[in-house]
């Protein structure tokens, strides 16, 4: 089985520590994603380690290539990706798209050899109902490598040397829209995807159409994420404790646009064009004042709750009106940079708008996972006052 011989033994290594370490500080520049320390779940395995192929011998592609039409550009190189195949995973959907021959059956060969050259994977999380968020736009985690050398500032290249091209594209503006995919082995799974995102370490882009197999069963996941929010204002219970926010806000964050406006922000230079909706923050009192500029929260507040992670929060793709996958926290006391509890999440937005002082407006929904002792959920409606850089 596909997913029975995964090895854990990866790291995406830039983004996090070194990106992450070179673009502090400048106004209006937010940590990447997987460089904050509650931002999102640690980097995940990469597929590659799971398709590592006899290239001596590959079986015949299992779709033919014209089912697949992607076209992965990094750096201005344009790559098409042909072949790819779907496994089931913890928590939702894993595709994985490449520019040589891979499919269900030389994905099961493993060899001491990793198969190079350029890969796309799109994580899509189980969402509402356990339905992928399949039949609308919706946001997802794609992280994309290739052979080629990363185009990195020179301390960097002088520090560690010539380093592959490895990153992981916004979640807040990337577009996959799903059809609905059956359970069983051999199963369609059909979409499009849009992406685009730029840091230190290059731009890339991915667009266009997909069409591979299921490789194995989808085993049964823990208790799907219910399809409905409560009616009254976001509220829940974790462990018997009572999550009652009387205010909110909705950090909005500047990334770039392009690797020169990544390079830029991080020497503070100014900030990036390109504005999402980084958190959503909720706290016990009301009236709570925007954080200071670069912060993502006020820790005098003491914020009892946040939402992170938010997908189609972008002003440039904005995905409004739909379920959207998010991660829901619940920090130690004050700190929302050492969460108690990171629990799966759906947002809907129903308003966005990236002016201070104006108000998002969404739809949230929340429940603890089956590994976690205390047991919860939160939901509701929730009105956040935009807190801009």
């Amino acid at each position: 089985m596909v997913a029975a011989v995964r090895r854990l033994a990866w790291l995406v290594p830039l983004a996090g520590g070194l990106v992450g370490g070179l673009a502090c500080g400048g106004p209006g520049t937010p940590p990447r994603e997987d460089a904050a320390v509650v931002a999102a779940p640690a980097p995940v395995p990469r597929p590659r380690d799971a398709a590592v192929v006899a290239l001596d011998a590959p079986a015949p592609p299992a779709i033919p290539p014209a089912a697949i039409a992607i076209t992965l550009v990094t750096d201005n190189v344009s790559t098409p990706l042909r072949w790819g195949y779907a496994v089931g995973v913890s928590d939702g959907l894993e595709i994985a798209l490449f520019d040589r021959p891979v499919d269900c059956a030389t994905a099961n060969m493993l060899n001491e050899r990793e198969l190079g050259g350029a890969e796309l994977r799109i994580d899509v999380r189980s969402g509402p109902g356990g339905r992928f968020f399949a039949g609308h736009p919706a946001s997802a985690k794609l992280f994309v490598w290739n052979d080629q050398a990363a185009d990195v500032p020179a301390p960097v290249t002088q520090r560690l040397g010539a380093l592959s091209f490895q990153l992981s594209l916004s979640d807040a503006s990337d577009r996959v829209t799903l059809e609905p995919v059956g359970p069983k082995a051999g199963a369609h799974v059909r979409g499009t995807v849009e992406a685009a995102s730029a840091t230190l370490v290059g731009a890339a882009e991915a667009h266009g159409t997909f069409d591979v197999l299921l490789c194995d069963d989808l085993e049964p996941q823990p208790p799907r994420l219910r399809t409905s929010a409560p009616a009254g204002p976001a509220r829940g219970t974790r462990g018997g404790k009572v999550l009652a926010p009387r205010s909110w806000q909705a950090i909005v964050w500047s990334l770039p646009a392009t690797r020169d406006e990544a390079v830029s922000a991080a020497i503070d230079r100014g900030p990036g064009s390109l504005a999402e909706i980084f958190m959503l923050v909720g706290y016990p009192g009301e009236h709570v004042p925007c954080p200071a500029s670069g912060q993502r929260y006020v820790a005098e507040a003491h914020p009892i709750v946040a939402f992170q992670g938010i997908g189609g929060a972008s002003r440039e793709h904005p995905l409004v009106g739909t379920p959207q996958p998010t991660t829901f926290l619940v920090p130690t006391p004050g700190e929302l940079d050492y969460p108690m509890a990171v629990w799966p999440a759906w947002i809907q937005l129903d308003e966005l708008t990236f002016a201070p002082g104006e108000r998002v407006h969404a739809t949230v929904w929340a429940e603890a996972s089956t590994s976690e002792d205390a047991k919860g959920t939160f939901g509701g409606h929730l009105d956040a006052v935009v807190c801009a850089p």
